[in-house]
């Protein structure tokens, strides 16, 4: 029975050829340990590619950050060279202004002199623009009219004349119509 019992594990005394194979046999506890070791170090593996993921997404953050203010510092700068030559235009329409008006507004007893005398005034036109209003006044000027320009609010108003009586206004008002269709005769206060 010994015998068979061997043969059972792959002994036959000696008559057959041992087969043995490649095995590992490791002790539990040394299995557990190296299981608990190959776990901790995907842990750290992971975690430190976590970290560095954040720096690098912070560095992508930062230089989203970085490159909107620049955008926003580009766009800031628009917005002032343009308002820095809106300042221009209108610098430049005050001095064009201060040439076509011919009403001197440093005399107020001429103007007060005026308005007792001046009752009439013709409206021409209406503009959005001050320097169409002031390039219509100066063709207005050249043609020896009396041109004042007025700014109310937005807009830009130009005038011609100052009249004693109506009918004199109209006169005038009838050789303007032609370029002016909408133009109209206001009272002075």
């Amino acid at each position: 029975m010994g015998e068979r019992q061997l043969h059972l594990f792959g002994f036959d005394g000696g008559t057959r050829d041992i087969k043995r194979r490649n095995t590992v046999i490791l002790p539990l506890d040394t299995f557990v340990l190296l299981l608990v070791v190959v776990v901790l170090l995907f842990v750290l593996a992971f975690s430190l590619g976590v970290e560095r993921g954040r720096k690098v997404a912070s560095r992508k953050i930062e230089d989203d950050k970085f490159n909107l203010e620049a955008v926003n510092l580009a766009q800031d700068n628009a917005a002032l060279d343009l308002e820095y030559s809106r300042w221009e235009d209108k610098k430049q329409a005050v001095k064009e202004s201060k040439k076509i008006a011919l009403v001197d507004k440093k005399a107020p007893q001429d103007k007060g002199a005026s308005s007792v005398n001046k009752q009439y005034i013709i409206q021409i036109a209406t503009y959005l623009k001050e320097k169409i209003a002031l390039e219509e006044a100066e063709k207005l000027k050249e043609k020896e009219y009396q041109v004042s320009v007025s700014k109310k609010g937005d807009y830009t108003v130009l005038f011609v004349g100052e009249f004693q009586k109506r009918e004199e206004a109209q006169k005038t008002m009838q050789s303007l119509r032609k370029r002016y269709k909408d133009c109209f005769i206001r009272r002075l206060k």
